[in-house]
């Protein structure tokens, strides 16, 4: 369980990393 939340949680912060990047890239 413990992995899953820790995949789900590096995952989040792989969006969220790449969400910046394309926002401060118009």
């Amino acid at each position: 369980m413990k992995d899953l939340t820790h995949t789900l949680m590096d995952h989040l912060y792989s969006m969220q990393r790449l969400l910046s990047i394309h926002k401060s890239h118009p």
